[in-house]
């Protein structure tokens, strides 16, 4: 009997110890090692100075109409924009990897819209267009239907769309993703210099990226 109850007690620690270090093994493997994404990034002093970023704006969201995360801030992000200073505003650019990867794949849409001057009136429709509807808008046919649904000219857009200010654009976008490595949306550009991502949220992230954007440290030239 008592040989029976050790084989048993031997057998239970040899469970506990097997299980132990496969536990052990998981941790280092899956949790110590594993690269996760950074939620606030310093790209240095002299970033405002090599950045390719035209814009003066003190916060830059890269986003892009096939984000789910994008969507769901939009009017965060435009009642954030309320609360900053008179005379400044936030610039919204859509991501480019130059690629034409699954967030880069309606760049050229942005790019032609906002060469019409008509982008903003549109965006919260191609979020519905890409994210919830599905649309395959690589389909022309499908696409011009969907600008006349809309009213908008397809004439103009596709002829716009060819036109070098839509290259130069795309060319702008692919060198800001670029430079500030954007693989993923949103991603928020303050002063030039630091790209946040979401780790709280709004309107708490957002006062995080207003206080980013007025400390001495953040601040672009």
């Amino acid at each position: 009997m008592k040989k029976k109850y050790f084989w048993l007690f031997a057998y239970t620690v040899a469970i506990i110890a097997i299980s132990a270090v496969c536990t052990t093994k998981w941790i280092e493997y899956f949790v110590l090692n594993s690269n996760d994404q950074e939620m606030l990034i310093d790209y240095g002093a002299n970033a405002p100075q090599s950045s390719p970023l035209k814009e003066s704006t003190p916060i830059v969201e890269v986003f892009s109409y096939g984000c789910h995360f994008c969507e769901k801030n939009e009017a965060n992000v435009d009642a954030l924009e309320k609360t900053l200073p008179a005379g400044q505003k936030i610039t919204r650019l859509h991501i480019n990897d130059g690629n034409n990867g699954w967030l880069s794949a309606t760049a050229k849409i942005y790019a032609t819209l906002r060469v019409m001057g008509i982008e903003d009136n549109y965006r919260s429709k191609l979020y519905d267009l890409v994210i919830n509807k599905k649309a395959d808008i690589t389909n022309a046919e499908q696409f011009d239907q969907w600008l006349r649904e809309n009213n908008i000219d397809v004439t103009a857009f596709r002829n716009t769309e060819k036109s070098e200010q839509v290259k130069q654009l795309m060319d702008y976008l692919q060198s800001v993703t670029r430079y500030y490595k954007v693989s993923g949306t949103p991603a928020f550009i303050v002063n030039k210099r630091w790209v946040a991502f979401q780790d709280d949220e709004f309107p708490a992230f957002g006062k995080k990226l207003v206080t980013l954007s007025e400390s001495n440290a953040g601040k672009s030239n």
